[in-house]
C-alpha cells in the first residue's frame, strides 16, 4: 500500500484565501477566496464582509459546554 510517489497534500484556510498544494512544491496550486459566493440579488448587495459569515456573533470566545 506505501507508494513512494504519494505526497502530502497541504491546505491553508486562511482568512483572506484558501491556498492548497503539495509538500515540496514552491507555490501553491489552487488559491481562492475563503468565502466564495455573492447575494442572490446582486442590486440588494454590493460588498460582504468576513464577519457576516460567521455563524458565531463577534465577541469573547467562551469553551464549549
Amino acid at each position: 500500500m506505501c507508494d513512494e510517489e504519494t505526497t502530502a497534500l497541504v491546505c491553508d484556510n486562511g482568512s483572506g484565501l484558501c491556498k492548497a498544494g503539495f509538500a515540496g512544491d514552491d507555490a501553491p496550486r489552487a488559491v481562492f477566496p475563503s468565502i466564495v459566493g455573492r447575494p442572490r440579488h446582486q442590486a440588494h448587495r454590493d460588498t460582504w464582509h468576513s464577519w457576516e459569515k460567521l455563524a458565531l456573533p463577534p465577541g469573547l470566545v467562551q469553551p464549549w459546554r
